[in-house]
């Protein structure tokens, strides 16, 4: 069964949001990246939170720190 991976990204800065994802296959592992469009409103430091989960019961969860400069 193929792995069908999904990411939700969360606690973005306003005037942020997740653009598209790509998955692909690297050295037999599957990973999915995907892309932050827009501009920030506001400098400052912020921890966005990543949810990852496959489609047979699989999840992981990271906390990512994202500073925004002005």
């Amino acid at each position: 069964v193929e792995d069908i991976l999904t990411m939700n990204v969360s606690r973005l800065p306003a005037g942020l949001k997740t653009g598209k994802c790509i998955q692909r296959l690297e050295s037999n592992r599957k990973e999915i990246a995907c892309s932050l469009t827009g501009r920030p409103i506001w400098a400052g430091n912020y921890q966005v939170n990543i949810n990852l989960t496959d489609n047979q019961g699989g999840s992981d969860q990271k906390i990512l720190k994202l500073k925004v400069i002005p």
